[in-house]
């Protein structure tokens, strides 16, 4: 673009040169005659007198000559006259040329047939005489007849006739002979000799064409061939006549002949008017023809009048004839384009113009324009001069009828429309598509601001028509530029050079487009005004020189011309203004698909562009916009952005953006007086917000976000600190954070979408969120109130709905669930949920919540009868529905059981027996609570109508409840747990005969199976088939004659056994047992079968079963007298067995018998058994042997004792050493049965293996137990008791764990609550443990062992103590003890733990209470030190996480709780070892460290930090912690650090001496500083506070690294430090980095150093250094020194611009250079330095891109301000901006100006003080006219502009204005400061103006300000 930047040329206008030309110099600007035309100049060679002679001769032509030109108002050496004159003189030439070869041939044909015919004539010239020869002779013949010789000679008619048409003939012939001589001469005069081709010579042929053509010359000469024709014709007639009296037959012939030559003919001449294609014609077709075009012109002429063409007398007529018809409407290109060129000259008179506008030379001139636009030419100059002459010549025809409409009368309005209406036709055609002027691209770059002036100029002229006579189609096309043509950037011409000739037009052009155009052609014209304004002020700053005024141009007429241009420039301003606001429409709408926003609608405020431009997804753009939202200039229209301004202040995603955002929002809470506040709309927009987001099911993290910070808001108990949610900020004004008027507020907004949040959304976790929020808003007391839900009806709504799922209604059941008590309970909901409760739907999510739900409302809410009656009706069509009677998951059916319960309670409801006994069968377990609950309610009686619920019994019962052997298995499984149930159930009397027949018939089913007989088909049941069981797995070495071939059951039954799955065995047996057991009299075999199964089945588990099924016959008599015998017979068969379970369970039955008094077990069997307590190698066996033992011993009385006796006293003593516990338990718990006090042998034994045992519930220590409560044992056994638990604690192998869990159970006084007392008192005896001089251990237990302990017992360690004669002072031996218990010992960690707890006890601190009482007394001072120093290894060196806390929570206790006595020790051991930890290369420690510095720092809800603490513990190892934070990079580390600094140092806690020694060790280490610790030393400086003082002495400590050190990351680290102090302490310390300026500009000019940013950062610093003083006054003489420096940077300047081109630096660059722009004079050097770049010829895309964001910037802070420079920029910024590489700044710069720039300021001093527009006015005419300024270009410009302007001076004000005037009127936009221009530069550079208006930044520093002020109490 450089290149191609304008240079105004020094030459003068192409206008003055052709008024120069017109007055004497015949030259031509178009084309010059060439030399051969020109006359020979006269030589004269010798004398004086000859030369003067030849002189005189040429004055006299010469005079001649220009009285000639003065009556010519054509030039008369005009090429045009030349190509005319060349065509008219070769066409008449080739008009004579042919005339005269016709006239030549005519002539000889003439003579020669005149001789012919007289010949004729001759010869028959005697037939005409009586006495000729002839008639002698035929006398004489007629004689010889016989006739008389005196009879009169008869002449023949014949010959009469003959005669008379060969005379005529030849008078024809003689007469067309000299007709030919005549035209002779006629054609010589026609074309007479001439060598001169000016205007005379032409008008003179013209006149010779016009003639010949009015006087017929072409026609007299076709006429004569003719006469010739016609001699010829009469010839032949004669001769035909001749020969016919001659000889009838020869005259005939030749008649024939004759007429057939003449048919000939006559086709000829007729064939042209019939077909004018034909070559043949004779001149009587001429004749025809020409008489045609007679009689046609005629006719035309009767209807047109004056339309023939006549001779003009007057030369100047002819000429514009021979123009017009000669030339404009010439085929050949050439002469159009010449003629086209002579109209496009400026001397062309305005007569002639009219001339042809009147005509339809218009047409001619656009079909060659269009025509030469569309071909293509090898000579690319000479068709672009063509071109320009076109545009050229219809400039002059639509000036000239522009003029003619705009002077013409109102009256005569019509008349003209109509005389021009051909060139309006014309004009509005040249602007369709295809046409020249359609577009303003159409035309070689070159010639595009020609183009584009002359298409003003037809767009303005057609849109000054009326409106009646405008084209209705493309009517916007032909006023206005198409809006897709600004596409194109049509102003971008502004950068390209103009042709010195085409200036004025394009100005023109422009200047008419910007005052009277449409809305397009003004944005066009405007902005190339703008532009060539600009470049003209860049030319006059580097030329220093403006346009030069002709001599002829008074001071008055100047003054004149600059009043209009000052006029015009206030009107170019209010132009440019008001295209800011459609420019930016078009740039937001370029940009709004790319970004996710909606396009706007044209012509909307710039304030809505603004509203636009937050929703974007680009954060520069929202930033931009919410700067701008919060100005006082929005105030009023803010109102509109609210919601969009509150999304962006709260959406998660516009991370950048949503900061600001907030901010501003804030700001708009406190509005300036007069306006209305809008903390209304802020919470309806918040409101909207949350709604919206709640809507959103795909953005999760916003709807969690939301949801999380609403639990937050509404826990009590908020686990950890954090900030308030965003959201909440409008309850935050005018008072304080209210969490409970948020929720009064929004509560009845906010609960319909959370509801529909938590039934509808697609994420579980987001459903249980906002299902946990309503709980918690629900459970508030002071909201309750204000939550209606109706979850019934949101349920139907579920159900309903298809696209819901079951997790849907889960989530809909579960907010029914929470509230419960808001639900309606009528009939039909009910039936409802009762339904959905037995329904299809997913049992997890849908029927068991809907179970609960339905058992919660029948259970704790009184239901209506219709109510219950519903919900029974709806239970009872669940009979045969999977969930109740189907086979699902078995777990779905036990929560049914207690609905059911409580439904037949509250109801008559017999339908609930089948249910609940159903969903019995069908429930998991055997054992659970459902079970028992179930056989006690129907066994108890509870029921009212007895016959009822036998028949819910009955018709629960399965039909298929058979257990048929030979038939099929299955659920045989769920019939067993039937058969159970029924035994149950047959013990009611009003339901036993029921279950006794069902379990008759299965007892029948059992009976046949045994006996192998098939069941009979009856019509109660279905006859099972029996199938082979093919599938059955059996042990490969079975067959079924082997199997069960030893034993006594039948072949039948041993078959069926074996075609049976060994689990169907076992169950069938079960059964089997069940129904023997039931009626032993109907299965007096079935003992048997189960004892020879037991024996000889191969499969253990069926043995097992077998056993099992015996097991149960045992406790009755009559069933246990059928298996005694076979029992006890087979003893060592089942003894012996190899199976463990078959053994396990065959001693449950010998146990089972021996107990009664009909069986006494023989020493036999005794043996056995203890043979299996003592050596069985299974130890479930040895411990069901020992087991049995016991059984016996307990239930079977003395008989047993002696033997069981022996036993214990032969094996107890090894059977204590068994390896597993289980065992030791048993023995245990038998021996117990005989220790009958302590002198029981081997009681210590037994107390050490219980205690070793580790198991407070197991058999061992409940054994314990048992002996303790029986007081005379206690008391025996407490000695021995005492010493085995004080040796264990002593001396445990293992540690103390398991003596100590022992110690804990036996002296609990509560198993199921711990005591405070009692955990202290363990713990003491546990530390006493560890001091072996303490020899009165066993005594302390033996103490509480003895007396049954309460909670009176460990009340006190004094009432504890005294019991106990101690050998030292407790005081001394409490602290050895904990010395020793403190020691760092892996082994001993339940030591140290006790040790611990015991000393936090003794300083009133237990289970993180210090509310108890304090027993300092107990630990004697001598020891403290080396107490601390034990606390203090183990906060840091033990391994034990949880050992260091509770350590290092016993410093925080000692200085919370005032302990003064451990102030001292603490303070000399902690932080030396914390220092020392830290500073080491031992990471575990270091880590240690951290630890312990992380929990002493940390204080819980209702704790704090001392300041004698923060003194003793926090500033020694501050610095080495500081230092590991800031070089250490170890993650782990540096969030315990991070925690520790920016969570735990919270302001307000921490003492100051704390922050500064923190601070102060920043600099010594930051040579060794990290990035990553640079960014948190950054942070701290920002988060932390700091005294004034202390930033001074750490700046001053930070600026040495800018010069002595050789690293690039110390002094980036430094200069980094120093911004962030810098940006924290401006107010109060101005001067805070004056000394390290020098190095700071260094840093920031240095090229070769920017490591770390050093260079970004050092001109950040800079910038904020000199940006504007600070809100409130800073310290005396601080803004001097300020300015100093200030004065100090400016002169770089240019250097800092140059850095625009390094993409990294330009952010801080360009902030730099805003605030330095505040100077006038470093604002002038800035703005040349951005137009230079524009305009200049080395500019790049880099440097454009730069210099636009820099001036986005000073835009947008508001830096322009009164000088002509500025003036400029403003002109040029929107323009400019919409270059390509631009587009990111476009919308911003737009939206900038109309904010900032929309009052037009120079307006005002128009007629007050226009001279300090000086600067402004010369560049403005410097554009316009060039370097010199001519008196035609001066009058033509001035008298047309000030016609425009005339036009429009009382137009309305500017709509930017209007936009701007309701805030006026409110007083909330002051009016800006008069704007005055000094025209000497360095006057101006004296006087800088003050910058009233404050960037963006300062503004929401200065909003925030008012904030602080109005919050300060």
């Amino acid at each position: 673009m450089g290149r191609d930047i304008l240079h105004f040329a020094t030459d003068g206008s192409e206008a003055e040169k052709a008024q120069h030309r017109d007055s004497g110099v015949k030259t031509s600007s178009i084309s010059s005659v060439p030399n051969t035309l020109k006359p020979p100049e006269p030589t004269i060679r010798n004398g004086t007198k000859r030369r003067q002679t030849g002189n005189d001769r040429r004055e006299k032509r010469r005079e001649q000559r220009k009285r000639t030109n003065e009556a010519h108002e054509f030039r008369s050496e005009a090429k045009i006259w030349d190509l005319y004159m060349d065509d008219a003189e070769r066409e008449a030439k080739d008009r004579v040329d042919l005339w005269t070869t016709g006239l030549d041939s005519l002539l000889i044909f003439a003579g020669l047939f005149a001789g012919i015919v007289s010949s004729f004539v001759i010869e028959s010239r005697d037939d005409l005489l009586e006495e000729s020869e002839q008639n002698l002779l035929s006398d004489i013949r007629d004689a010889l007849r016989g006739g008389s010789i005196m009879q009169i000679v008869q002449i023949p008619v014949s010959a009469k006739w003959i005669n008379g048409l060969w005379l005529l003939s030849l008078y024809i012939t003689l007469f067309s002979a000299i007709m030919g001589v005549l035209a002779k001469d006629w054609l010589a005069k026609f074309v007479p000799a001439n060598t001169k081709r000016e205007a005379e010579d032409a008008y003179h042929r013209y006149k010779l064409d016009m003639q010949a053509e009015s006087w017929y010359l072409e026609e007299v000469i076709t006429l004569i061939p003719f006469l010739v024709q016609i001699a010829a014709f009469l010839f032949f007639l004669g001769l035909i006549i001749q020969s016919i009296g001659d000889d009838q037959t020869l005259g005939h012939m030749l008649l024939a002949f004759c007429i057939s030559g003449l048919v000939v003919y006559f086709t000829m001449t007729f064939l042209p008017l019939l077909i004018p294609s034909s070559p043949f014609k004779t001149p009587l077709s001429d004749l025809l023809l020409w008489l045609k075009g007679v009689l046609l012109s005629f006719r035309d002429w009767e209807q047109s009048p004056g339309t023939q063409s006549q001779l003009k007398m007057d030369i100047n007529d002819g000429l514009a004839d021979i123009l017009y018809t000669k030339l404009i409407q010439s085929p050949k290109p050439h002469y159009v384009d010449e003629a086209v060129a002579e109209i496009a000259l400026p001397s062309f008179q305005k007569k002639w113009i009219d001339f042809l506008c009147r005509n339809d030379s218009p047409q001619f001139m656009l079909t060659r324009f269009q025509r030469c636009v569309v071909s293509r030419s090898d000579n690319v100059n000479r068709r672009n001069d063509t071109l320009c002459n076109h545009l050229l010549a219809f400039l002059q025809l639509v000036d000239r009828c522009e003029e003619v409409f705009r002077n013409a009368k109102p009256e005569e309005e019509t008349g003209l429309l109509q005389q021009y209406s051909v060139l309006l036709d014309v004009l509005r055609t040249s602007l369709q598509p295809g046409y020249p002027f359609h577009r303003w691209n159409t035309l070689p770059e070159a010639l595009r601001p020609l183009l584009f002036g002359v298409r003003a100029q037809i767009l303005n002229l057609l849109s000054m028509l009326p409106v009646r006579y405008q084209s209705a189609e493309n009517a916007g096309s032909l006023v206005d530029f198409h809006p897709d043509e600004l596409a194109d950037r049509p102003w971008e011409m502004g950068f390209q050079a103009i042709r010195s000739s085409h200036r004025l037009h394009v100005m023109l052009g422009a200047c008419r487009g910007v005052v009277q155009g449409e809305n397009n052609v003004k944005l066009v014209s405007t902005c190339l005004l703008s532009l060539w304004l600009a470049k003209a002020g860049h030319t006059v700053s580097e030329t220093g020189r403006t346009s030069e005024w002709a001599g002829n141009i008074d001071a008055k007429e100047r003054g004149l011309v600059d009043a209009l241009a000052l006029e015009f420039l206030s009107r170019l301003y209010g132009s440019v203004v008001s295209s800011w606001k459609e420019m930016a429409v078009d740039a937001f709408n370029d940009i709004s698909v790319m970004y996710g926003v909606e396009p706007i609608r044209p012509h909307q405020p710039v304030s809505q562009t603004l509203v636009s431009m937050l929703p974007m997804r680009n954060r520069t753009y929202q930033i931009h916009a919410i700067n701008y939202e919060g100005t006082l200039y929005l105030w009023t229209v803010i109102k509109g952005a609210i919601p969009q301004l509150v999304e962006t202040a709260l959406d998660l995603l516009q991370v950048d953006a949503r900061d600001p955002a907030l901010q501003l929002a804030k700001n708009l809470l406190y509005p300036p007086i007069g306006v209305e506040s809008l903390v209304n709309e802020m919470k309806d927009a918040v409101v909207n917000y949350i709604k919206s987001t709640l809507a959103q099911n795909w953005e999760t993290s916003a709807v969690s976000q939301i949801l999380d910070d609403l639990v937050w808001l509404l826990k009590d108990d908020r686990d950890q600190p954090r900030d308030p949610p965003r959201f909440r900020f409008p309850w935050d004004f005018p008072l304080s954070a209210n969490d409970f008027l948020f929720f009064e507020d929004t509560i009845e907004s906010l609960v319909d979408p959370i509801v529909n949040c938590a039934i509808h959304s697609e994420f579980t976790f987001i459903r249980d969120l906002a299902q946990e929020t309503l709980q918690l808003l629900y459970q508030n007391d002071g909201l309750r109130l204000l939550i209606k839900v109706d979850a019934f009806r949101l349920l139907e709504e579920v159900i309903s709905s298809p696209s819901s799922f079951g997790s849907h209604l889960r989530s809909a059941v579960g907010v029914a669930e929470v509230f419960v008590d808001q639900l309606e309970l009528s009939p039909k909901n009910l039936k409802m949920l009762t339904e959905l409760v037995g329904g299809d739907e997913d049992y997890y999510d849908v029927n068991l919540p809907s179970l609960r739900l339905l058992s919660v409302i029948c259970k704790d809410f009184e239901l209506t009868d219709e109510a219950i009656d519903a919900t029974r009706t709806a239970l009872q069509s669940f009979q045969g529905q999977p969930t109740v009677g189907g086979d699902t998951d078995q777990r779905a059916y036990a929560p049914w059981i207690p609905l059911l319960a409580d439904m037949t309670k509250k109801v008559y409801f017999p339908e609930a027996i089948s249910l609940m006994l159903k969903a019995r069968i069908k429930s998991e377990s055997d054992y659970d609570l459902d079970k028992a609950r179930i056989e006690e309610l129907f066994v108890s009686g509870e029921f009212g109508d007895e016959s009822a619920y036998v028949e819910g019994l009955e018709a629960a019962i399965p039909p298929d409840l058979r257990v048929v052997l030979q038939g099929p298995h299955e659920n045989w499984y769920h019939k067993e747990k039937w058969v159970n149930l029924l035994v149950v159930l047959s013990r009611r009397a009003g339901l036993s005969e029921t279950a006794k027949r069902a379990l008759e018939a299965v007892a029948k089913d059992i009976r046949d199976g045994i006996e192998a007989r098939p069941v009979q088909n009856s019509e109660e049941h279905e006859t099972p088939v029996s199938e082979p069981q093919d599938d059955i797995e059996h042990d490969v070495g079975i067959t079924a004659s082997e199997y069960l071939q030893k034993s006594t059951i039948s072949q039948s039954l041993r078959q069926s056994l074996y075609d049976t799955d060994p689990n169907d065995r076992k169950t069938w047996v079960h059964v089997l047992g069940i129904v023997t057991g039931y009626s032993p009299l109907s299965f007096p075999d079935g003992p048997a079968i189960l004892l020879q199964l037991a024996l000889h089945e191969y499969d253990n588990e069926v043995r097992t079963g077998c056993l099992e099924s015996l097991l149960r016959l045992i406790p009755e008599a009559d069933t246990r007298d059928l298996v005694k015998d076979g029992i006890l017979d087979n003893f060592g068969a089942f003894i012996d067995h190899s199976h463990w379970a078959v053994r396990s369970t065959y001693i449950q039955i010998l146990a089972g018998l021996g107990v009664h008094d009909d069986c006494e077990l023989s020493d036999t069997v005794l043996n056995k058994i203890k043979s299996a307590a003592v050596s069985d190698s299974d130890y479930d066996v040895r411990s069901e042997a020992i087991s049995a033992l016991s059984t016996l011993l307990v239930q079977g009385g003395a008989k047993y004792r002696e033997k069981v006796q022996e036993i214990v006293k032969e094996f107890f003593e090894a059977a204590l050493d068994e390896p597993y516990w289980n065992v030791r338990d048993q023995w245990v718990k038998l021996v117990s049965y005989f220790i009958k006090d302590g002198e029981f042998p081997g009681l210590s034994k037994l107390f050490k293996v219980v205690i070793e045992a580790n198991d407070p519930f197991g058999e061992g220590m409940k054994t314990l137990q048992r002996l303790l409560d029986d007081a005379k044992i206690r008391a025996s056994i407490a000695p021995k008791l005492g010493k085995a638990l004080a040796s264990s604690l002593a001396t445990a192998p293992f540690g103390v764990d398991t003596p100590l869990a022992s110690l804990k159970a036996i002296t609990r006084p509560d198993p199921e609550h711990e005591d405070n007392g009692h955990q202290i008192w363990v713990d003491m005896i546990l530390v006493l443990s560890q001091n072996a001089d303490f020899q009165a251990l066993p005594k302390l237990i033996e103490l509480v062992v003895k007396e049954e302990s309460d909670s009176s017992t460990f009340a006190s360690l004094d009432a504890l103590l005294q019991g106990v004669k101690l050998s030292e002072p407790i005081d001394i031996v409490l602290p050895k003890s904990l010395d020793l218990a403190l020691k760092i010992d892996p082994s001993k960690q339940a030591v140290r733990s006790a040790a611990i707890n015991l000393f936090g006890a003794l300083l009133g601190y237990i289970n993180g209470q210090s509310n108890f009482p304090v027993y300092e007394s107990f630990l004697g001072r001598s020891g403290d030190s080396q107490l601390m120093a034990r606390l203090a290894d183990i906060a840091v060196k033990d391994a034990d996480y949880i050992f260091r806390r509770d350590a290092t929570q016993l410093f925080k206790v000692i200085y919370n709780k005032g302990l003064s006595r451990w102030h001292e020790p603490a303070k000399a051991t902690l932080p030396k070892l914390l220092d020392n930890a830290l500073k080491g290369q031992d990471g575990v420690l270091r880590e240690n460290a951290i630890f312990a510095y992380e929990s002493l720092t940390t204080t819980s809800p209702g704790e704090f930090m001392t300041h004698t603490m923060q003194y003793d513990l926090f500033l020694q190892p501050l610095p080495s912690l500081l230092r590991i934070f800031l070089i250490d990079g170890d993650d782990y580390r540096q969030a315990g650090i991070e925690k520790i600094l920016f969570e735990n140092f919270k302001v307000g806690a921490i003492e100051p001496k704390v922050y500064q020694d923190m601070f102060m060790a920043i600099p010594p280490i930051i040579t060794n500083m990290t990035t990553a610790g640079k960014n948190i030393a950054l942070r701290l400086i920002e988060t932390h506070p700091m005294t004034p003082e202390t930033a001074v002495k750490m700046a001053h400590q930070l600026a040495p690294a800018l010069r002595s050190t050789s690293s690039s990351l110390t002094r980036s680290a430094a200069v980094e430090l120093l911004s962030a102090l810098y940006a924290k302490y401006k107010h109060e310390k101005p001067l805070l980095i004056e000394s390290a300026i020098s190095e700071i500009i260094s840093l920031a000019l240095d090229d070769k150093d920017d490591v770390g940013g050093i260079r970004s950062t050092s001109i950040q610093l800079l910038a904020a250094f000199i940006s504007a003083p600070p809100l409130f006054d800073a310290p005396e003489g601080g803004l001097s020194q300020v300015g100093t420096v200030l004065r100090q940077i400016t002169p770089l300047a240019t250097k800092f611009m140059a850095l625009l081109e390094v993409e990294h630096l330009r952010p801080s660059v360009v902030e730099l250079l805003s605030h330095m722009s505040t100077d006038a004079a470093v604002r002038e050097t800035i703005t040349l330095r951005i137009i230079s770049a524009i305009f200049g010829s080395d500019s790049t895309s880099v440097a454009l891109v730069g210099h636009a964001e820099l001036l986005t910037q000073l835009i947008s802070d508001g830096r322009f301000e009164c000088t002509a420079t500025d003036y400029m920029v403003i002109f040029l910024a929107s323009a400019w901006s919409s270059l390509p590489q631009l587009s990111a700044y476009r919308l911003k710069i737009l939206t900038a100006l109309s904010v900032r720039y929309s009052r037009n300021t120079i307006r005002p001093h128009i007629e007050t003080d226009p001279g300090i527009f000086k600067d402004l006015v010369d560049w403005f005419t410097l554009a316009l006219f060039g370097r010199h300024a001519t008196v035609h270009e001066v009058t033509t410009w001035g008298s047309r502009c000030g016609i425009w302007l005339a036009a429009t001076r009382n137009q309305p004000d500017l709509e930017s204005e209007l936009e701007a005037a309701p805030l006026l009127d409110k007083g909330l936009v002051q009016e800006p400061e008069e704007m005055s221009i000094i025209s000497d530069t360095s006057d101006r550079r004296k006087a800088p103006a003050h910058n009233t208006t404050l960037s963006s930044r300062e503004a929401s520093a200065r909003a925030q300000s008012i904030i602080d002020v109005t919050q300060d109490p």
